[in-house]
């Protein structure tokens, strides 16, 4: 009996049988598709340059750079799983803290975890001086001395205050009429003070219209340096003519830095005039020298490497000047019309703002109703508001009025000149 045959490659098979049977198909196997997995991160604010920022989350660590606004962790987690972020390092002077730390990972990359960086400053504002007693009337500059003094240099009663740490007020020189009159005490008169420092024998260097004034511990007022004074040369020995300081500071060697006609003079003991900075055209031009450029500088303080920072008014920044004479900002024109600034044995820079120009009859009007404080790291906290009349209190509620020189005393007290009173912001 002869078997029927037949060829598989001829037979068109439609069944999962027969197609082993012809040695093919079978039991396939296919690769499975890999499981989902996603990251976590989010953004950051306020870290600045700071560095030894740090985020942990579960085993992996992540090192957060400086000026960073936003990270991401690079080990993904595989979905509905769990991510809970800490902050492993706080940076320098910052303190660091996390919203959204939490949550499961759904069908996308997390990025809701959010870090907001602020300056380690914890402080409280009150009065020093003034409010009700009423016996301060309109500081411009304020300073300190080794004790714990403050002096304040009162522009439109053209007289200088002396204030001890506990608060109380005497005249130190000047009062009545405003004028340009040396003498002792009360009977020596300036002509609208604007701002001063002390050097380490306690004398004061007051600027003035056209003038540089000297007032000794005891109150005897000289005038050192003015316009076309003899003694105030520049370099080349000529008499210094054009000449309108406003802000002051002294190094420890008895040198002055003084902001006038959109320039930084620095003034020997001697009483050598030198440019530091600036060539007296308005502009705003970071540079070396002459180069560089200001618009209405005010206020200017010293660190203890000798770098000078300028209030640069109508640019709305903060300009440092290194010892050779390299000028940069530090916030690039983020500020609202500096007028005083001042800064810590730490590096922080303080600076009053906020000003406002109302009156095209009257002039301008300052309403100057902020305290930035600057961190070594770059981030910038306001302190207080405009408001209608000084409050004390936390950093929260607490507001100023017209404030106008700043000053910082060896143990990291600030002291605000403000309208009708000296505050003091305590950390």
């Amino acid at each position: 009996m002869k078997l029927f045959s037949f060829s598989c490659a001829a037979v068109l098979v439609g069944s999962a049988l027969l197609l082993s049977a012809c040695g093919g198909g079978g039991s396939t196997t296919q690769s499975a598709a890999p499981a989902p997995s996603f990251s976590v991160g989010g953004t950051v604010t306020g870290l600045g340059n700071a560095g030894g920022l740090t985020l942990v989350n579960g085993t992996e660590i992540l090192a957060v750079a400086a000026n960073a606004t936003a990270f991401a962790f690079a080990n993904k987690l595989p979905e509905n799983s769990t991510y809970n972020v800490s902050v492993g390092g706080q940076p320098t002077g910052l303190t660091c803290k996390l919203s959204n730390a939490s949550g499961s990972v759904a069908q996308a990359d997390v990025r809701a975890v959010a870090v907001n960086c602020d300056p380690k400053i914890p402080f409280t504002v009150s009065t020093l001086a003034g409010g009700a007693s009423a016996t301060i009337n309109n500081p411009y500059g304020v300073a300190t001395d080794a004790a714990g003094n403050i002096y304040a240099a009162e522009a439109f009663t053209c007289a200088i205050l002396k204030i001890t740490p506990l608060g109380v007020v005497t005249s130190l020189a000047g009062g009545g009429s405003c004028a340009s009159v040396d003498g002792t005490g009360a009977a020596a008169r300036f002509n609208y003070p604007t701002n001063l420092t002390v050097d380490k024998a306690g004398n004061l260097f007051v600027t003035e219209s056209q003038n540089i004034r000297k007032v000794t511990p005891a109150g005897v007022v000289t005038t050192p340096y003015g316009s076309g004074t003899p003694g105030l040369v520049d370099a080349a020995g000529a008499p210094v003519q054009a000449f309108n300081p406003w802000g002051i500071a002294v190094d420890d060697a008895g040198t002055l830095y003084v902001s006038a006609q959109n320039s930084i003079l620095k003034i020997t003991p001697g009483g050598v005039v030198t440019t530091l900075a600036g060539n007296g055209s308005a502009g705003y031009v970071d540079g070396a020298g002459s180069a560089a450029r200001f618009s209405s500088p005010k206020s200017v303080a010293l660190d203890a490497a000798g770098n000078v920072y300028v209030a640069d008014d109508y640019n709305g920044t903060i300009r440092k000047i290194t010892p050779q004479g390299q000028v940069t900002s530090l916030l690039n024109g983020k500020l609202s019309g500096p007028i005083g600034v001042a800064v810590d044995l730490a590096g922080n820079v303080y600076a009053t703002g906020d000003r406002t120009f109302i009156s095209k009859v009257t002039g301008p009007v300052f309403f100057g109703g902020v305290v930035y404080i600057i961190t070594s790291a770059g981030v910038v906290t306001k302190v207080g508001g405009r408001g209608n009349g000084p409050v004390d209190g936390p950093p929260s509620t607490a507001s100023f009025n017209t404030t106008q020189g700043i000053t910082v005393d060896g143990l990291g007290n600030i002291y605000v000149a403000e309208n009708g009173a000296i505050r003091k912001i305590t950390p």
